[in-house]
């Protein structure tokens, strides 16, 4: 879907987050972005005004310049899939700043290393914008058009269907031609341009069993260590979640904490050492669509500093939820969604229970008295109670693995997925997966966890 200027821009959904702790492990959990409305959303009627602000600043027949812009944007997908940089540049304005035509060769270049099944844009008319008026001179009275487009693309052998990335350029005309002169003129509106890994310069791949790395130069070792990571990790997921799932995963390895700041949209990543990601999006129905572009994402500084423990942890948890999310609609409580990966992610490692939830025994023993099961407010990164939340969650999954097993968490966590797909109330799907399985309502099994995490921390 396009997003009207002045409204916020949508947000990746963000599936898990590794938190570092002391002791070097990692404890695993996260945020979950309940996106109602995204680019996959069908389409919506015009915005008001929309086409009217479009007609006066291209000064020209609408359908003309449609036609001329659609056939611009092919040229350069074209180019993209044929790694054809010359016809690529092509399609920039020609008297563009230097500063956004090196950019755009930068990501030309680095794109000729991504194995693409398909790359594709599509524009949407009805959604055009009307420029700012500081960036007006930058066109010296041009005429310019700024349509929302939609750019989709898959990763050969990972994404089984394309993943869509909104992009809000500006189009400008130049001695009769139609050329990119921007794709940033819309940032005051609120309207940021998605970027890839391929925005940030040339990108090194690696290649394992199930796996595709894309970083940057000096990544090599980071990225075959991640890869032999989620190699390691595919059995450990099989053995609990014995669900149709895809057995592989492409991991991001951006340069710095900022480029993963950029690329997920989310500020204050200070404690996250990798985080798993998709696009979610609403049906008109109020149901939510399959999820489609998984990626694990990695911060460099922050993951470098864990242990081995520390990364079998967090890429186990991470691939978890890229396993589980086709069961994780936008409804599913965040304590269910990130205590299960923990799960998953601790499962066999042999790290202590007073270890691995060591802040909320800390809590504990300060006299902090328990409340309810996390909230989903509580996985937000800013919370300075982070780690507790990821830990509650955990030994909340915990106890009912120790109730009905492995497999019947796994089928109450898909049961509540399912459901909460549907539009149905979570807090009563999750209470009647619960009395399903091990036989106690929510506040019940609240209760029950309560005493369950005192005793396991005490």
């Amino acid at each position: 879907m396009s997003v009207p200027a002045g409204a916020p821009a949508p947000r990746w959904l963000v599936g898990a987050v590794a938190v570092l702790v002391a002791s070097n492990v990692a404890v695993a959990g996260g945020v979950v972005v309940d996106r109602t409305e995204s680019r996959l959303a069908p389409r919506q009627g015009p915005v008001a005004g929309a086409h009217v602000a479009a007609r006066a600043a291209i000064g020209a027949d609408t359908q003309e310049v449609q036609r001329a812009v659609i056939a611009l944007l092919g040229r350069r997908a074209t180019a993209v899939r044929r790694h054809d940089i010359t016809s690529f540049m092509a399609t920039v304005d020609p008297l563009a700043p230097q500063a956004f035509k090196a950019a755009q060769r930068s990501s030309a270049l680095a794109l000729r290393v991504v194995p693409l099944s398909s790359w594709t844009y599509e524009l949407d008319p009805d959604k055009a914008h009307d420029l700012p008026a500081d960036r007006v001179p930058r066109y010296g009275g041009a005429a310019t058009w700024s349509p929302d487009v939609l750019l989709s693309y898959q990763i050969a052998g990972f994404d089984p269907q394309p993943t869509v990335d909104e992009i809000y350029p500006t189009f400008v005309q130049r001695s009769g031609q139609w050329y990119l002169g921007a794709v940033d003129d819309l940032v005051s509106s609120g309207l940021t341009t998605q970027k890839g890994p391929w925005d940030f310069g040339p990108l090194l791949v690696t290649r394992t069993r199930s796996s595709i790395v894309f970083g940057h130069k000096g990544s090599t070792a980071l990225a075959r260590l991640v890869g032999g990571e989620i190699d390691r990790a595919v059995p450990r997921v099989d053995a609990v979640w014995r669900r149709p799932w895809a057995h592989k995963a492409v991991v991001i390895l951006p340069a710095t904490q900022q480029e993963l700041e950029t690329l997920i949209d989310e500020p204050n990543l200070d404690q996250i050492a990798a985080v798993a990601t998709a696009e979610s999006a609403a049906r008109a129905d109020g149901t939510q669509q399959a999820p489609v572009g998984d990626r694990v994402m990695v911060n460099p500084k922050n993951f470098r500093e864990l242990g081995p423990l520390g990364r079998r942890v967090v890429l186990t948890h991470e691939l978890t939820h890229i396993a589980t999310r086709s069961s994780t609609a936008g409804g599913v409580p965040s304590w269910l969604v990130e205590g299960f990966a923990d799960y998953v992610g601790y499962l066999g490692a042999g790290v202590p229970v007073k270890v691995a939830a060591s802040e909320l025994a800390d809590d504990l023993d300060n006299g902090t008295k328990l409340k309810g099961l996390p909230t989903d407010d509580d996985f937000e990164a800013t919370n300075p109670d982070l780690a507790q939340a990821y830990e509650g969650a955990w030994l909340a999954n915990r106890l009912i693995a120790e109730r009905v097993g492995p497999t019947g968490l796994a089928a109450l966590y898909a049961a509540v997925g399912r459901e909460a797909s549907q539009g149905a109330d979570v807090d009563e799907v999750v209470s009647a997966a619960l009395e399903a399985t091990v036989k106690l309502t929510l506040p019940e099994f609240t209760a029950a966890w309560r005493s369950y995490v005192r005793r396991q921390l005490r």
